[in-house]
C-alpha cells in the first residue's frame, strides 16, 4: 500500500518549522513531523497515520546539538541512537542508545522521534525517566517549555521537541534494566529501569505497563536494602505506591531483582 499524497518540506530553521505548523493549523491542514522516519514512515504507508504536510527535521541545525555542560548532558531532538551510544560510551546514555534496536535502527532513529512515538513501555521512555530526563518543547509564538519525560502524553499542535537534557548525575551512575514479555496468560508487558548511584546509596526507579500505568521514584539506601531482602512484599507494594492487581507483585518482583544486580557488581571491603 503507498501513502496517501502529501506535500513535502524540509525547513532549516526552527522559527520556519513552527510557523509551517502554525500556517498548517490555522488553515485547517494536519502536518505530521518525520524525524528519523522508524515510526511515522510504516504508518504512512499503512496508511495508519494522514496528513497533508510531511515536515522533515532533518536539516534544522538548532536540533543536531550533543553538549556536555555543567548541568548535565544536552542532546537535540534529531541526535540519533547511534550517537547517543557513541559519545555517551561509559555511561547510561550508551544503554539508552542500545535499546533502540539493530545497528541499522540505531543509525536513523532519533531521540525526539523515539519519545513522541513511544508507548508506556518504550525502552526510550524508561531508561530516559530513570535519568530523570526533561525535554524542551518549544510551542506557538516560540514560547518553551520543560517537561520531564512521561508527562508528555500531547505535543501543542504547532510545536516541537527542540532538545532532551539530562543531569549530570548519570556519569557517575549505572543503569539497570528488565522487562517482561506478554504471554498467553495475559502478563502485562513491564518495562523497568533503575539508575543506581553507588557512592549516595540512591536510586531512581521508572517503570510503564502495556495498560497504560507509567511512574517514578526515588529510592534511599534504606529503601534499597528493604527491597533487596523482600522485594514483591506487599510493605514494599504499598510504600512504591505500585499500579494495583497483578502488575504490582510484578513490578516489585522485578525491582528486587535490579537492587540486587547492583549488590552482585559491589566490591566488599
Amino acid at each position: 500500500m503507498k501513502p496517501a499524497p502529501f506535500e513535502f518540506v524540509a525547513p532549516t530553521s526552527l522559527d520556519e518549522t513552527i510557523s509551517i505548523l502554525r500556517i498548517a493549523r490555522q488553515g485547517g491542514r494536519r502536518a505530521l513531523l518525520l524525524a528519523g522516519g522508524q515510526s511515522l514512515l510504516p504508518q504512512l504507508k499503512e496508511r495508519d497515520e494522514r496528513a497533508e504536510i510531511i515536515v522533515w527535521t532533518g536539516k534544522i541545525k538548532e536540533l543536531s546539538h550533543f553538549e556536555r555542560a555543567h548541568d548535565g548532558w544536552h542532546i537535540g531532538a534529531s541526535a540519533t541512537a547511534a550517537r547517543l551510544e557513541e559519545i555517551g560510551r561509559g555511561t547510561p546514555l550508551a544503554s539508552i542508545g542500545t535499546s533502540v534496536g539493530p545497528p541499522a535502527v540505531r543509525s536513523c532513529a532519533t531521540i525526539g522521534g523515539g519519545i513522541v512515538s513511544a508507548s508506556s513501555t518504550s525502552d526510550w521512555l524508561v531508561r530516559l525517566a530513570a535519568c530523570s530526563a526533561r525535554c524542551l518543547l518549544v510551542g506557538p509564538q516560540g514560547r518553551a517549555m520543560h517537561r520531564a519525560i512521561g508527562e508528555i502524553t500531547v505535543l501543542p499542535t504547532d510545536g516541537i521537541i527542540t532538545e532532551i537534557v539530562i543531569p549530570p548525575q548519570i556519569d557517575d551512575a549505572e543503569l539497570y534494566v528488565d522487562r517482561v514479555g506478554s504471554s498467553r496468560n495475559a502478563v502485562p508487558d513491564i518495562n523497568i529501569a533503575l539508575l543506581f548511584r553507588r557512592k549516595l546509596r540512591r536510586g531512581k526507579v521508572a517503570f510503564g505497563t502495556s495498560g497504560g500505568s507509567f511512574a517514578t521514584f526515588d529510592l534511599d539506601g534504606a529503601q534499597l536494602d528493604h527491597i533487596a531482602r523482600q522485594s514483591a512484599s506487599p510493605t514494599i507494594v504499598a510504600a512504591l505506591r505500585l499500579p494495583s492487581g497483578d502488575d504490582a507483585g510484578l513490578v516489585a518482583a522485578l525491582l528486587g531483582d535490579l537492587v540486587r544486580a547492583t549488590r552482585d557488581r559491589e566490591v566488599l571491603p
